[in-house]
């Protein structure tokens, strides 16, 4: 029993010099308090701003408009459409022919819904395939940091020949000793070895070696002789590198490395459903854009044939004139169809479907209509979903907490290099491989060594501009985080006021469209009792002009308000959430 806690002894104080490294600084606890504290603080003051003196600030507001200064009751309403005058959205879904496609086809309509492009997108988009791999690789690399602390194997084998000849004394002319030696030896070594958390190492390394002495005229006992070897090595730092904080820390550091690449996936995802979706109504806008320009070319041609059948009281130049209006409107209508191939092309380049590749000349249309419905809204809940929600916010905390391990790394490094090594070695040698072992296991022989190992910078100024270096780089986080959080506010806020405003727009819009409209509508009735004068011909086709202008914009006018809406949920971080779109980190 003696000799067992003989050999046990000298590892009981290396396991309490291993146990020192999980202990941290008060001053570092206090520390990563008060930043704890900022950081709470920086987010309330935002929130608190929004809040302002508001009597409930957790009431729902709803948008609202005032009414359009041309107001039409349904006799008016009927009465325009009567006479051929609709809101854009009766125009459905037929597109005019666009003529052959790149490779000299009719062209080939698909409808898509939001919610398909969207779905499709989030599984195939190439952007958000690429930041999916990004997780997968920096999860291997904190396997990697991690794999520092595995057990570790080693063996090694040798066999030595010696065959040399030796100086040999005279005594009294008489040679002593042996005038040459030959001699072999077979060893090996194996062993584990592990880095320990403490930042030490620790390695058990058993080893055997058979020598034989061939030489003439020498006998050594035992020979062959069997020497066997059971050693014990403990390497640890005591100030410098000492504890888990450094050990640990690229592990650390390779773990935040994943969770911002997970956020960063996130973030690519809020951006490729917000972009398909602004992508979608861009395209619904380049549809009704080419419907519209279709109906002013309707309404030109038949002005033009109007002219051109009357004859008896039309001069030459009005016809010309009509005629010049319709070939400028044919040319909008090439150029309009051209914006209708181009944006279904960046749409079919977002979804990534493989049924519609970017190189095929199928026109996808939309299918859905854009809405318009009043919001609820309420600023301190947008922004407090927005604090939690923005992946912008998660990175900047990871960006805080990477800067937080290295300056505990500086500030280590800032302490005098004091190691200790321990070695115990446990050694047999006999004749027979098993009496060599039961020596080593009876630790008959053994050896012990340690060693203190000292070192100090004079001055240390490399290692305190280091820690210096951190701590500004700490502050810099914290300050970059408090930025991040105003930038996000600003976000919120200009979202929310695009949408208000836009909403109001609608409205706007919607009364110059009625408007353009009665006025082509009475400007007709005028025609039929003044006669199509070249001032009448000049009228009609810049009012038609403006009523085509009119639909645009309030066509315009609803898509802005949609889109708008998608970037008030992207500013907030809830653009996944709004669309169905779980996210989860396996």
């Amino acid at each position: 029993m003696v000799r067992v806690m003989r050999f046990y002894s000298p590892f009981v104080a290396a396991a309490l010099l291993i146990g020192v490294a999980g202990c941290s600084s008060p001053l570092e606890r206090a520390s990563t308090e008060r930043l704890r504290d900022s950081i709470v603080d920086a987010a309330r003051r935002e929130i608190d701003g929004a809040r302002g003196d508001s009597a409930d600030p957790t009431a729902q507001l709803t948008a609202s408009r005032e009414p359009g200064g041309v107001q039409f009751g349904e006799r008016e309403l009927q009465r325009l459409e009567e006479d051929g005058f609709y809101p854009p959205s009766h125009y459905g879904r037929v597109i005019p022919d666009l003529g052959p496609d790149l490779i000299g086809a009719d062209s080939t309509v698909f409808q898509v819904s939001l919610e398909q492009a969207i779905a499709a997108a989030v599984r195939q988009n190439l952007a958000v395939e690429s930041a999916r791999l990004a997780p997968a690789i920096s999860n291997a690399q904190v396997v990697e940091a991690q794999a520092a602390f595995d057990w570790v194997f080693f063996a090694s084998a040798d066999l030595t020949k010696v065959d040399r000849e030796n100086q040999v004394p005279l005594v009294g002319g008489i040679p002593v000793g042996a005038a040459g030696t030959v001699s072999e030896s077979r060893s090996f070594e194996t062993g584990l070895r592990r880095r320990l958390t403490s930042n030490g190492e620790f390695t058990v390394t058993a080893g055997q070696t058979r020598s034989d002495l061939l030489s003439d005229g020498t006998v050594l006992d035992p020979d062959p002789a069997q020497q066997s070897f059971l050693q014990f090595d403990l390497t640890q730092p005591l100030l410098r590198d000492l504890g888990s904080d450094v050990a640990l820390a690229e592990v650390r550091l390779a773990e935040n490395r994943e969770r911002a690449d997970i956020h960063a996936l996130h973030a690519t995802l809020i951006n490729t459903v917000t972009a398909v979706e602004r992508a979608y109504w861009d395209l619904y806008a380049a549809m009704r854009t080419l419907q519209i320009q279709s109906q002013l070319l309707d309404r030109g041609i038949a002005t033009r044939d109007h002219l051109e059948n009357r004859g008896y009281d039309t001069t030459s130049s009005q016809v010309a004139d009509a005629r010049a209006t319709v070939e400028n409107r044919r040319a909008a209508i090439l150029r309009a169809s051209a914006i209708l191939r181009q944006r279904s092309d960046q749409l079919k380049r977002l979804i990534n479907d493989p049924e519609l590749p970017v190189g095929s000349e199928i026109i996808v249309l939309p299918i859905d209509d854009p809405v318009d419905e009043a919001i609820t809204y309420n600023l301190p809940d947008a922004l407090s979903t927005a604090f939690a929600s923005r992946p912008e916010v998660h990175l900047a905390l990871l960006s805080i907490d990477d800067s937080a391990i290295r300056q505990r790394i500086a500030d280590n490094a800032r302490l005098p290099l004091l190691d200790l090594s321990f070695q115990a070695r446990y050694q047999g040698l006999d004749a027979s491989t098993s009496d060599a072992w039961e020596e080593v296991v009876d630790t008959d022989y053994a050896n012990y060594v340690v060693r203190l190992n000292f070192e100090q910078a004079i001055g240390n100024r490399a290692a305190e501009a280091g820690f210096r270096r951190a701590q500004l780089q700490r502050v810099a986080s914290t300050v970059e985080y408090r930025q991040s959080l105003q930038d996000i506010t600003l976000d919120v806020k200009t979202a929310m006021r695009t949408v208000l405003t836009n909403y109001r727009l609608i409205e706007q819009a919607r009364s110059t469209r009625l408007a353009a409209a009665e006025s082509l509508r009475t400007h007709r009735a005028r025609e039929q009792l003044d006669g199509l004068t070249p001032t009448n011909l000049d009228l009609r086709f810049r009012r038609q002009e403006s009523l085509a202008a009119a639909e645009i914009d309030e066509m315009q006018a609803m898509l802005d308000y949609n889109t708008a809406i998608a970037g008030l949920y992207a500013a907030m971080g809830t653009a996944l959430d709004r669309n169905g779109i779980r996210f989860e980190v396996e």
